[in-house]
């Protein structure tokens, strides 16, 4: 796999999250009667990403193997984090920052939750328990069942596959319909039109790799 390859992959396997983040910042701006400006749209899309920064963490420290692992680690406990981040925002940066943070990181741990978004699990309530928490109720801990980070980027997301086409579909949706309520559907189509011609070139270019090799 390619350097430049899978560093777009990885981006591409965040990009719902990001655009489900400007939706949610562009939804609570509308209905607290909040303009925004574009970069603020662009924080609320990096706050529904927040929990994994430990995957960021891991790789700037050489731990791409503990990545399957990461929803273990401290910024994947919900119960912990949820109340944390969400007070600290409001008390830093105000009302609105702290109903967009509450929203945008609890997005996220439903989206790692089994379900309908597809999630891997999560233990919503440790320390209490230990179990992960879907939607039909407690389950073992499957952590360890998940494939490395090159695999699951080889699988899921340099590749078309039900998962990225969920994900890139949906997020393409959240991410034009957030910029369209702040600001105007041109510009909206126009940005959600260059992220799937993107995904689609990662695909061509990785399919031509592979076939070489």
């Amino acid at each position: 796999m390619g350097r430049l390859l899978e560093f777009i992959a990885k981006g591409m396997a965040a990009y719902m999250d990001f655009g489900m983040g400007i939706l949610i910042t562009s939804l609570t701006a509308y209905g607290m009667g909040v303009v925004l400006e574009p970069w603020q749209l662009i924080i609320g899309g990096f706050l529904a990403f927040l929990p994994d920064m430990d995957i960021v963490w891991l790789l700037l420290t050489g731990q791409k193997h503990k990545i399957p692992l990461h929803h273990t680690m401290p910024l994947h406990r919900p119960l912990f984090v949820i109340p944390v981040v969400t007070m600290v925002a409001w008390y830093v940066f105000g009302t609105f920052w702290g109903v967009v943070t509450f929203l945008c990181v609890t997005y996220h741990y439903m989206h790692d939750t089994k379900g309908p978004l597809g999630g891997a699990g999560l233990q919503w309530f440790w320390p209490i328990s230990k179990m992960e928490w879907t939607l039909r109720g407690p389950e073992p801990l499957s952590q360890h069942l998940n494939p490395t980070l090159d695999e699951w980027l080889t699988k899921e997301w340099l590749r078309p596959s039900r998962l990225s086409l969920f994900e890139i579909g949906l997020g393409t949706f959240a991410l034009i319909s957030g910029v369209a309520l702040s600001y105007n559907a041109c510009a909206a189509f126009a940005i959600g039109s260059a992220f799937l011609f993107g995904a689609f070139v990662v695909w061509y270019l990785n399919e031509k790799e592979e076939k070489v090799d």
